[in-house]
């Protein structure tokens, strides 16, 4: 996710509305929240926010956060284009609201991976983070449509109950819906975590789903999505995924398995 703060610089005139164009290659999938109320909305609109009825006095400020699609190969600068009104609903001339360049960011950097995944074809990409890395393998279902992107990126700290998390990087990673995948966890050895340390997957996703035995699983809401939080049991028997297929404590590296959908990781 992403925010924009719109503040209001003038002495006298009213931030009505406003445009935010993301870089080429960026697209505003969904709000995910707004700090002012109604009658106050914003929109995403062929991937561009729309922001109407602000009403915003001189030093008053919105904030707006973002879902946003954002290319493979990102611009080594990506700068979003604003423009506002005095106007609420974003009409008239002559009424534009000039940006601050002295006092304002308009350029974003990106982190993470990302892959396209063909139909019907096997797709992987691998992110690293403080201390550990993880690859990501998506398979495809032969009975559905599942091209889409694989990717990952960081994201707000997960937390398991009664469990001390081995790394500081949460991953978030997705895949097209219709695919199932498998991630592999890996710690450097520069990392605080040895070969005798039991490694654990802390995940969480917007499903609920079986936990380890003798764990607890909780509810929390990171980047505006409500997520169950557990840590994973093994791939035993009829144990559906999510779950653990492997330990490798000597190579301090766990792989898990996963249905479709949106999860987080830790």
């Amino acid at each position: 996710n992403i925010a924009a703060t719109f503040k209001n610089l003038t002495t006298t005139q009213r931030l009505g509305s406003a445009n935010l164009a993301p870089p080429p290659g960026y697209s505003v999938q969904s709000i995910a929240s707004f700090s002012r109320p109604a009658p106050a909305t914003a929109t995403a609109v062929d991937g561009v926010v729309q922001l109407r009825s602000l009403s915003l006095a001189p030093q008053a400020s919105a904030t707006v956060t973002m879902s946003v699609l954002t290319p493979c190969s990102p611009p080594a600068t990506a700068e979003w284009n604003a423009i506002a009104k005095q106007a609420n609903d974003f009409n008239g001339t002559g009424n534009d609201l000039a940006l601050d360049p002295a006092l304002s960011s308009v350029t974003t950097t990106t982190f993470g991976a990302c892959e396209p995944c063909p139909e019907n074809e096997v797709c992987d990409t691998e992110l690293g983070g403080a201390g550990k890395s993880l690859s990501l393998l998506s398979h495809p279902d032969p009975n559905q449509v599942d091209e889409g992107l694989l990717t990952i990126s960081p994201s707000a700290l997960l937390d398991c109950a009664v469990y001390s998390e081995r790394g500081t990087t949460t991953f978030r990673f997705d895949a097209p819906q219709n695919r199932g995948k498998v991630g592999t966890l890996t710690y450097t050895s520069g990392s605080n975590v040895t070969s005798k340390d039991p490694l654990e997957v802390c995940f969480g996703a917007p499903f609920a789903f079986a936990v380890k035995p003798k764990t607890q699983r909780t509810t929390t809401t990171i980047d505006g999505q409500f997520l169950y939080v557990g840590r994973l049991p093994n791939c035993l028997g009829l144990t559906p995924p999510p779950c653990v297929t492997s330990r490798e404590d000597k190579l301090r590296r766990i792989t898990f398995r996963m249905s479709p959908g949106d999860p987080y990781s830790r």
